[in-house]
């Protein structure tokens, strides 16, 4: 049984021993907690916007990530996600090495005004928008409006594989012996988690486009701007579970969003809701 834990719940462990507890004992039952890049570029990050203060929390949660998990990580590779042994320490180090810091807040806020602008103006049209977070996982496909956006985005789809295909951050990859072009006959549709999940760049790109969508028709997406630049972190997180039997979480939007978006891939993760009080109680009961 393998098991994903969320970036907080790393963090809610350093001052609740009960969750390390509980961890250990799971770990004899045969469960193996993997981490991603996905934990470590949020250590990062918070490094980053703290500085020295954070060198203490830094070494303390590498340090809980590498114990709970045995250095097992789930990593990208041209054949989907794999799993490599590999201590955060040295991940971290690449990581540092790949500052993607300041680009992903630039994109994570204007990403947050688009959203945000499109949802006000859904909502002042058909006001059963303000509710529309209350549709149950599996029912938000449905929607008349998702149903015609994707059936959009698909007529489109050419197109936006060719912009995606020559854009500048492409050529950049090309030049550091990364292929991320995706196939010019692309197509977006429900239960394709089977088709796509051997290639890490069509994955990632379906699951960002799926958050996306979810975002701008204002299900369960992030209230403030700060919360959005996380939010991009949560579609790592997202993909890198996939290959998890459990994925635990203390959010619940984004619990609610990566629900929906495995059960429209046709992904078998199972996401668990873990209150803060509650973590190590929830967690001892999923063997």
């Amino acid at each position: 049984m393998n098991f994903y834990l969320d970036y907080n719940i790393y963090i809610y462990s350093l001052s609740d021993e009960s969750i390390a507890q509980v961890v250990e004992c799971l770990k004899k039952k045969s469960v193996q907690f993997f981490y991603s890049p996905a934990h470590v570029e949020e250590v990062y990050k918070a490094f980053v916007e703290e500085g020295k203060n954070y060198l203490e929390n830094k070494e303390k949660i590498l340090c809980q990530i590498s114990k709970f998990t045995n250095n097992m990580e789930y990593l990208p590779s041209t054949a989907g996600v794999i799993i490599k042994k590999e201590s955060p320490f040295e991940c971290y180090k690449r990581v540092a090495d790949i500052d993607t810091t300041q680009r992903i807040e630039f994109d994570g806020k204007e990403k947050y005004q688009v959203d945000k602008i499109y949802y006000k103006q859904l909502c002042d049209k058909d006001k059963t928008y303000k509710n529309v977070s209350n549709v149950e996982f599996n029912k938000i496909w449905d929607c008349d409006d998702i149903v015609n956006t994707i059936s959009q985005l698909n007529n489109n789809m050419q197109e936006i594989v060719k912009r995606n295909n020559s854009s500048y951050e492409n050529l950049i990859f090309k030049l550091l012996g990364i292929d991320k072009n995706l196939p010019e006959d692309l197509e977006i549709y429900q239960g394709m988690y089977s088709e796509i999940k051997n290639c890490h760049k069509v994955l990632e790109f379906v699951i960002e486009i799926l958050f996306r969508m979810l975002n701008i028709y204002g299900y369960n997406a992030e209230k403030k701007e700060d919360t959005t630049i996380s939010g991009i972190h949560d579609v790592s997180h997202a993909i890198y579970a996939t290959q998890a039997n459990k994925l635990f979480t203390v959010d619940k939007r984004f619990a609610n969003k990566c629900k929906a978006i495995y059960h429209f891939l046709g992904v078998d993760t199972e996401v668990i809701l873990c209150p803060q009080k509650e973590i190590s109680k929830i967690l001892q009961t999923h063997i």
